[in-house]
């Protein structure tokens, strides 16, 4: 499933997650992308 979250800078990142993981590592995978 892909969502999108926007940052505090306006920036929008579309993160690839599965409907299992956890807050954590969605956050991870942003912080990548950043």
């Amino acid at each position: 499933m892909m969502i999108k979250v926007k940052t505090l800078t306006g920036k929008e990142i579309e993160v690839d997650i599965d409907g299992t993981d956890k807050i954590e590592r969605i956050k991870g995978r942003v912080e990548e992308k950043e």
